[in-house]
């Protein structure tokens, strides 16, 4: 078997010496490892929880509630209280739909937040 001007298939070699030195090829190399082992700390250290709940957009709730379906009487109030609600993302939503469940089987009229209401800015 022969490959172009005869030189036989298994002997024809690839020659990359003009392409990259040593030097150049180990300071290649070791960029490349800084690059992976930078974002895999970055990853570890940056909570992947985080990046699941603020940037992966999640569905909202989807039940529908009746309006003012709560009862009140003299000795009883329903009510819901939320420590912490998330931050507006899957987390929150979240949240929302467990509310829209409950509110289902025993609707509240009232809602008491006691938790973060801020989380990425700061109030002056």
């Amino acid at each position: 078997m022969t490959f172009l001007a005869g030189t036989p298939l298994a002997l024809r070699r690839i020659r990359l010496e003009g392409l990259l030195s040593r030097r150049a090829f180990a300071g290649f190399a070791v960029g490349i490892a800084a690059l992976v082992l930078g974002a895999a700390m970055l990853f570890v250290s940056f909570n992947w929880a985080t990046v699941n709940q603020d940037f992966l957009p999640g569905r909202a709730p989807t039940e529908k509630l009746i309006p003012n379906a709560w009862t009140t009487t003299d000795d009883r109030l329903t009510f819901a209280i939320l420590g912490d609600n998330g931050t507006g993302g899957r987390g929150a939503l979240n949240v929302a739909r467990q509310m829209a469940r409950t509110y289902q089987s025993e609707p509240y009229g009232v809602v008491i937040l006691a938790g973060d209401v801020s989380y990425y800015g700061s109030i002056q």
